[in-house]
């Protein structure tokens, strides 16, 4: 009888460690996820005229109106105003995430688009004179209580009119 009880005991402690094991496992786990932190972006991307990663016009006649896509993604967490500034460059103008470009600004695009969600905006565009190497500028501006700011996020094609 005295065995019976000893192992009765070991099963008891074996339970009673699962369970504290068990809690143990939870608590350090709903620590860490409480602890994770959301980082929140935008995304901005160019599609051609199919609206996919390709079919990009490359050589476009002057003032000939071409389509392409505007793809935006809202992941800020909040309900985002955005502008999106398409410019016309050359090889020398400047592009990237500190300020925006100095090219001259030939279009405006703007879309209200809530958290965790896209949108897709056609966009026409015409070059008025021939180029060769033009740079055409899509830069991401952000219009909040402060006004218009620059994202840094942009995308460019090269393209050239005849």
């Amino acid at each position: 009888m005295e065995a019976t009880g000893k192992m009765m005991d070991d099963e008891l402690r074996l339970v009673v460690m699962g369970i504290i094991l068990a809690a143990g496992v939870l608590a350090i786990s709903q620590t860490t996820v409480g602890q994770f932190q959301f980082e929140p972006f935008s995304t901005i991307s160019i599609l051609g005229s199919n609206m996919t990663l390709d079919n990009y016009p490359q050589n476009v006649t002057v003032n000939q109106t071409n389509r392409l896509y505007i793809y935006l993604d809202n992941q800020e967490g909040h309900l985002s105003y955005y502008e999106v500034r398409m410019k016309l460059g050359n090889s020398s103008t400047a592009t990237g995430p500190d300020s925006p470009s100095q090219a001259e600004q030939i279009g405006t695009i703007s879309a209200i688009v809530p958290s965790g969600n896209h949108t897709l905006i056609p966009v026409d565009f015409r070059i008025d004179a021939t180029a060769t190497n033009a740079k055409l500028i899509f830069e991401l501006w952000v219009i909040d209580s402060n006004g218009p700011h620059y994202s840094g996020k942009w995308n460019q094609l090269w393209i050239n009119a005849t």
